[in-house]
């Protein structure tokens, strides 16, 4: 038996705090972690390389829904998620395009690429994308659906229909917060089975793919919004309003768990899909 340094004593005690602690431990880098909305987000749990549990790409037999969080001038953040008959969410791709970039049907064509020719059970938009144009007297939703309708007609596309998404219930962030931690409890995905009074059951969990590298700073971060004066936190309670900054693509995550449609498909029969754009998943 040969003692630890203890160099190698402090790390093995590190690798016990989740990330904000260690800042805090190890550098004094002072956050405000009880503001983080995600807590239990770890990336050496959550994060999960696609190749290795989905060299062919997410089964086109899962529930697969999309979204996109819509603004006139920032940038459009979405991406997809698929949920197993054995009720594990993963979130498998994204995208971030800039209107100032763009126009509507650059991103479009963006968006129906990566969707590949999977069947969506939801595609969700911010409300935002339902204001009409002065222009054109129609939408962005309205743009969306027509350009998805043409696509499908020349053969690029398996359809779906846009439409906004619900912005009152928090039902999404709940759902968020306990499928993170039972997959903490799983470890890995695939490992979810469980026995409750002689019931086989599946706890809900929710991974994400090594790809999706928005999704991952911006789950790791997003946070309450801060005092700037932190000795104001010691007279005032913590805000209640989340930051923008690291909120547009958790909205898109939130919004499809609020919806009740959104659930663990029956087993059946993995289906192979064609890939319409011709770009297979990659890491």
């Amino acid at each position: 038996f040969r003692p630890k340094s203890v160099a190698q004593y402090l790390d093995g005690k590190m690798d016990t705090y989740d990330e904000d602690t260690k800042d805090i431990r190890r550098y004094g880098i002072f956050k405000q972690v009880s503001g983080k909305i995600f807590k239990d987000f770890e990336i050496d749990t959550h994060v999960i390389q696609g190749p290795d549990y989905f060299p062919h790409g997410v089964p086109a037999n899962y529930c697969h829904a999309r979204g996109i969080d819509y603004h006139e001038h920032v940038d459009w953040h979405g991406g997809f998620i698929a949920i197993s008959s054995e009720n594990e969410a993963f979130i498998y791709d994204e995208f971030k395009m800039s209107p100032e970039r763009y126009v509507t049907y650059d991103m479009a064509e963006t968006i129906n690429d990566k969707s590949r020719d999977y069947r969506y059970k939801l595609s969700l938009i911010d409300p935002l994308a339902a204001k009409t144009q002065v222009n054109t007297g129609l939408s962005t939703v309205d743009d969306l659906n027509h350009y998805f309708r043409q696509f499908k007609h020349e053969n690029r596309a398996t359809g779906g229909l846009w439409r906004t998404w619900d912005t009152k219930s928090t039902r999404g962030r709940e759902e968020i917060r306990k499928r993170l931690k039972n997959a903490r409890m799983c470890q890995r995905p695939f490992n979810n089975r469980t026995v409750v009074d002689g019931q086989i059951t599946h706890l809900p969990t929710l991974w994400v793919l090594n790809n999706c590298t928005v999704t991952i700073d911006y789950m790791k971060n997003w946070r309450l919004d801060e005092w700037n004066d932190p000795a104001q936190l010691e007279k005032k309670e913590i805000k209640e309003t989340p930051l923008q900054k690291y909120s547009h693509m958790n909205m898109v995550w939130e919004a499809v768990f609020k919806e009740h449609s959104f659930k663990a498909p029956p087993r059946e029969a993995p289906r192979e899909f064609k890939n319409l754009s011709g770009n297979y998943f990659k890491p």
